[in-house]
This record gives structure tokens, sequence and C-alpha cells, in this order.
């Protein structure tokens, strides 16, 4: 598979965190292009995320993930806060080149989505945002 290019404006709104790719890994369960790219949050960032503006409303969010580096010798822990509750605790990406969504609804009163993604070990990972208005 080769790599996708991407142009790093589509990731917007992020709050700290480093760019990452391309990965060169096959990645299964999911169209892979999507996870060529990603943004990591390293531990001893305390804030990491996004602030992502959006009208007021009742939003159903997707992130997408996948393993693209390390093995299950340095597991990754992450902590996925939405306007600052918990939706995902000692999450971790299934396996080494496998794709995994992870949807929860979540109520914007104040115009902006607070993402947050605390690495409990190892850089948490996001490849993808998906945002659309919940039924």
């Amino acid at each position: 598979m080769q790599a996708c290019r991407k142009d790093t404006s589509d990731d917007r709104f992020h709050r700290g965190g480093t760019s990452r790719g391309p990965c060169f890994y096959e990645i299964s369960g999911d169209d892979g292009r999507l996870y060529q790219w990603s943004r990591s949050f390293s531990p001893a960032e305390t804030a990491g995320g996004y602030r992502i503006p959006l009208p007021s409303g009742r939003y159903r969010a997707t992130l997408y993930a996948a393993e693209t580096w390390m093995a299950d010798c340095f597991p990754r822990r992450t902590e996925v806060r939405c306007e600052g509750a918990a939706v995902l605790t000692e999450y971790a990406p299934p396996g080494l080149g496998v794709a995994d969504l992870r949807s929860f609804e979540v109520e914007v009163a104040d115009g902006i989505l607070d993402l947050e993604f605390l690495a409990e070990r190892e850089p948490a990972v996001i490849a993808a945002i998906e945002i659309s208005l919940a039924n």
C-alpha cells in the first residue's frame, strides 16, 4: 500500500500534540488512508486535545484510532474526555495495524466541543475525528 499524502491543514483545532506520519502499515478493518497521518499527545501534556467550534446541540463523535507504531511490548493506555467527562478509560488500540472506531454522543452547550487525550503510558494517538448531528 502506498502512503497517502495529507495536507496537514486538515488537522485543525488541535491543542498541542505532534503530527505523525506517514504510516506504512496496512490497516485492516477500515479505510486505511485515514490512518496514514495521526496526531500524538505525550504523557507530559496535561491538556492535549481538540477544541472544535460547533453550534450548540447534540452530536455524535467518532474517534478513529489504530496502532501504527508500537507493538504489544509498549501498550498504550489513554483516557479520552469529552466536555470534561471521561468517555474512554484505559483505552488501547486493539493491535498493530487494526483500525478501531469509538463513538459517543455529547451535548455541546457553549459552541465548542472539547476533546482531551490523556496518555497514561506512551503517547495517545488519534487518526481522525468525525462529528455528526445526533439523531
